[in-house]
């Protein structure tokens, strides 16, 4: 978060009762460019009782194709699956990595609305 905030300029917004589920918008654009979200871990196809932290990412069709590998990444939890990617937030992506997945995203946050997206 502290990337974001130092980067972007842009703070945690919790539109939901839930206070483990929260969203980054764009402050131009006001789209949504991460959500974050505390799941079982089956929703995602992982093992385990206890809830994960996760974060989605806006990515292009292609990006989402390519990365979607059910050890990393995952398809998009409660978003549009094409377009969106999960995260699970337990260092088994590094933070240059996920620096760099957020700035893709902010990205396409400034963009046009592309039809499904």
């Amino acid at each position: 978060m502290q990337y974001v905030q130092n980067t972007y300029g842009d703070e945690l917004e919790y539109p939901w009762k839930d206070m483990n589920a929260a969203v980054i918008r764009s402050h131009i654009t006001k789209k949504w460019y991460a959500v974050f979200m505390k799941v079982h871990p089956g929703k995602i196809g992982l093992g385990g009782s206890q809830p994960i932290r996760i974060m989605d990412l806006h990515g292009t069709a292609e990006q989402v194709a390519a990365l979607v590998d059910g050890e990393r990444y995952f398809p998009g939890w409660h978003m549009n699956r094409k377009y969106w990617y999960t995260i699970c937030l337990d260092g088994s992506v590094p933070m240059d990595e996920l620096q760099r997945r957020i700035d893709e995203s902010f990205a396409l946050s400034q963009t046009k609305k592309r039809s499904g997206s």
